[in-house]
């Protein structure tokens, strides 16, 4: 199994959340700060920016979801996964995340947040 920290589309009731097939672990927060860049509706999280303990979700998935998830988000491509530590109901746990440093138009620690300042 491979977790996940997902802090945008992916999140339940986003666009797209019907891609998270896995065990829905809880809501979390980052535990280093960064930021999240909003360009239109896409979200890029931003580890070049130490601003915030951004808020998402976390699932379990398994290897196929995975790949999907990989596909979806053009890994090494678009955004780039890496393995960063989030807090889950006081727990820390290692989980990925999937980064891009391109530059939005709004920043801030919430996707659903940022959202509703369209």
């Amino acid at each position: 199994m491979n977790i996940v920290f997902v802090y945008g589309t992916l999140m339940s009731g986003m666009g797209n959340s019907y891609l998270m097939k896995g065990e829905f672990m809880g809501v979390a927060k980052t535990v280093d700060k960064y930021s999240i860049h909003v360009s239109i509706v896409l979200p890029f999280l931003h580890d070049d920016e130490s601003l915030y303990n951004v808020e998402g979700e976390v699932y379990s998935i398994d290897d196929e979801n995975f790949e999907e998830l990989d596909c979806l988000e053009s890994n090494n491509y678009w955004y780039t996964r890496k393995q960063i530590l989030v807090d889950v109901n006081g727990n820390s746990i290692l989980a990925w995340a999937y980064f891009n440093n391109d530059v939005g138009s709004r920043v801030g620690s919430s996707y659903r947040a940022l959202l509703g300042s369209l």
